[in-house]
């Protein structure tokens, strides 16, 4: 039989325990003050409990042990992030410059001290366990690139200087599910495409996955599953690179005085896009003329420049123009003309399913609207 002795019981589920805390409490939703107002009676510890040394905290709040101004001063240092509490000033500024993390630099380590260096290393900054969890469970507790189930990592996508706050830092769109070697992996790679959320593309992903069944049980043989393991990964890091320009500034021109105001044609460069009506790439050659005027463009330059407007999702009558605005406005040539020509996964593969369809498009600035200097250019293109 339970005694007071042994158990003190709660006053709302009646359960016997040897101290009534707050983890008990936030479960029926209530802090020890209110408990404390409701049950003014009640005990929170038993006779023979033996943690005497918390005796004298429990069932009081930090104004009753500490007074009103300290225990101010203490609620606004618990709110703030909780490794502070570790560093002396000096290092906490640091640490706000945002040079700390899992991978410490040598001359971090320098400027910290060793001690607080294998600190760092041993947690997982700023991650709640909360948030781990939500990770943990969207990942079904696999590796999001090899979905092995041993030795998982939450692993931070972007770091922390590309971040305002800690915060922002240690949310899900920043978090993936990582196994110990596929970590250490990434960790020696680098972050191509900062403006992405591989996160939320690696869950979008699993969600169309998982839309047509191939997630349930017997849905799909065990050589497809096992094809399956990392697609979304894959599949996200793939489309970072197709739309690789979002978010990005374009190139810079380099030019060079010149003599010369003939025409110039840089014929055949291949590029790929995606379609922004159905998220199919269509891809083809595009061929660029321009007459200078005192200055031409370093030829590596057009390439870049047609790679860039490419790298989003686009339709071609408006990517053709942007490249055709872009040159002339740069280079201040006499005229620029672009024609591009292009295959629609769209059109090939889904509706009508012509697989021979090619469209053709041209965008003409300056002196290029003259039908004979037109004329010249489509020659020497087709040559």
């Amino acid at each position: 039989m339970c005694t007071e002795d042994e158990f003190v019981f709660c006053m709302v589920c009646g359960k016997g325990l040897k101290t009534i805390t707050n983890t008990h409490l936030k479960t029926h939703n209530m802090t020890t003050k209110e408990y404390k107002e409701k049950f003014p009676n009640s005990k929170f510890m038993s006779n023979n409990s033996k943690t005497k040394v918390s005796r004298h905290f429990v069932g009081k709040s930090y104004e009753d042990l500490y007074g009103e101004d300290r225990a101010k001063e203490l609620k606004e240092k618990r709110s703030n992030d909780a490794v502070d509490q570790f560093l002396d000033p000096q290092q906490r500024e640091i640490r706000r410059e945002g040079v700390l993390g899992r991978q410490l630099s040598d001359e971090t380590k320098e400027k910290i001290g060793e001690a607080n260096s294998v600190y760092y290393n041993k947690v997982n900054i700023g991650v709640s366990k909360i948030v781990r969890d939500r990770v943990f469970v969207h990942f079904d507790g696999k590796c999001a690139k090899c979905e092995s189930k041993d030795d998982l990592h939450v692993h931070h996508i972007r770091k922390i200087d590309q971040f305002e706050n800690m915060i922002q830092y240690s949310s899900e769109e920043n978090l993936i599910l990582l196994c110990v070697k596929c970590h250490g992996k990434e960790h020696r790679g680098t972050n191509k495409y900062p403006n992405v959320s591989l996160a939320k593309l690696i869950y979008a992903y699993r969600d169309i996955i998982g839309a047509f069944g191939y997630y349930r049980k017997d849905s799909a043989p065990d050589f497809l599953k096992m094809h399956l393991a990392g697609t979304p990964y894959r599949a996200a890091h793939a489309l970072t690179e197709i739309l690789s320009s979002v978010g990005a500034d374009p190139p810079d021109v380099t030019v060079f005085d010149s003599d010369y105001d003939d025409m110039v044609v840089v014929k055949d460069i291949k590029f790929t896009s995606m379609c922004i009506h159905h998220l199919l790439p269509f891809d083809g050659v595009c061929h660029v003329a321009y007459i200078p005027k005192d200055k031409v463009i370093g030829l590596s330059k057009i390439p870049r420049v047609v790679e860039f407007f490419s790298k989003k999702l686009q339709i071609q009558e408006v990517l053709v123009s942007e490249i055709a605005n872009y040159l002339y406005e740069k280079i201040d040539a006499d005229g620029v003309m672009v024609v591009m020509k292009a295959k629609h996964q769209c059109v090939a593969c889904r509706g009508v399913e012509k697989d021979d369809v090619r469209m053709v498009c041209s965008a003409i600035r300056g002196t290029f609207t003259d039908s004979a200097v037109r004329a010249e250019a489509l020659e020497l293109m087709k040559k």
